[in-house]
């Protein structure tokens, strides 16, 4: 029969693995190498995602979808290029949302924005996010020159 022994390290409190693993997750995939573009302009870029009027409801304490009414939510505001390059926007924000699945905490929202294509507009994105109530803010995720 094994006896359980305490190991003397300190477990982190769960919003804190899931932001620290939602902003690794965020952190290696801006890092991903991509390959040559190709020659000339691709197609116009889409819209970036579009979030259904009835997708939360806002309080004051933030957006908060219904399935997630009652709970203490920590809301990750996810600020990404969808505008500029929505491929690379959209596997960043699958590769957060699988970090946020993997760790298994379900109190944890992802709440993304696009970050426009200059500083002005992701700046305005960042107030976006705190006024829905964002804890933290990841990003704008952008690939130097």
């Amino acid at each position: 029969m094994a006896s359980a022994k305490s190991s003397g390290r300190t477990r982190l409190a769960p919003s804190v693995k899931t932001g620290v693993a939602i902003g690794f997750a965020a952190f290696m995939a801006a890092c991903a190498t991509a390959p040559a573009p190709g020659p000339g302009p691709g197609p116009a870029p889409g819209p970036g995602p579009v979030i259904p009027p009835d997708a939360g409801v806002q309080s004051r304490e933030g957006v908060t979808p219904p399935f997630m009414r009652g709970r203490e939510i920590v809301r990750v505001g996810l600020l990404l290029p969808f505008s500029l390059r929505p491929q690379d926007a959209a596997a960043l924000y699958n590769a957060a949302e699988l970090a946020l699945f993997d760790h298994g905490n379900q109190n944890t929202l992802i709440i993304p924005r696009d970050a426009g294509s200059d500083e002005a507009s992701a700046a305005a994105a960042a107030r976006a996010l705190v006024n829905d109530g964002a804890d933290i803010i990841i990003g704008p995720v952008q690939r130097q020159p």
